[in-house]
């Protein structure tokens, strides 16, 4: 773009880029449903264009629908996760045996979150204690995991148990108490 310097927006990999790919003009619009942020569409041209107003008016009437088609492209993947889950559920409800149901909870999860390793703890209240070894799968070295004995008492397992909270870490090497995981 020979304009872009006059568009401080526009950052110098983002103008290699337009160099490279030859773009002249172009056009951005936010993606927005429900007053959420779906996403940004961008409309490249290889020549300088003056924008009319019934351009950007079509193109805020596409990204309409585009975010309509995103946002209920995400509600139907929400929907297929929660009859997966159900799913799951109605196979550990007909699990006569506590191992099966506990392996099938552990396979349903991984299998319907799409996740990497899975360990579920079982909870003794009657005892005050977790059932050792855990059930899990995908762990990296599972012989780890069996030769302990019990849960450290340092463990995150107790604090969750104990407030009944959830721990949501989006990335554990921002924390460096979780840098071992």
């Amino acid at each position: 773009m020979s304009d872009a310097r006059s568009y401080p927006f526009i950052g110098p990999a983002t103008r290699d880029l337009l160099g490279h790919i030859k773009v002249r003009s172009m056009q951005g619009i936010a993606l927005v449903a429900h007053g959420k942020p779906m996403g940004v569409l961008y409309v490249n041209y290889t020549q300088p264009r003056v924008f009319s107003v019934e351009s950007w008016a079509a193109l805020q009437t596409f990204a309409e629908y585009a975010a309509t088609a995103l946002d209920k492209a995400r509600v139907m993947d929400q929907l297929h996760k929660a009859r997966d889950t159900a799913r799951v559920i109605a196979d550990v409800m007909a699990t006569a045996d506590l191992d099966s149901a506990l392996q099938t909870i552990v396979s349903g999860v991984r299998d319907v979150l799409g996740c990497g390793p899975v360990v579920l703890y079982v909870h003794d209240a009657g005892k005050k204690l977790l059932r050792y070894p855990p059930n899990f799968i995908r762990v990296k070295n599972p012989v780890d995991m069996q030769r302990e004995t019990a849960v450290r008492p340092d463990s995150i397992i107790h604090p969750l148990l104990d407030t009944g909270g959830i721990t949501i870490v989006p990335n554990t090497a921002d924390d460096l108490s979780l840098i071992h995981i």
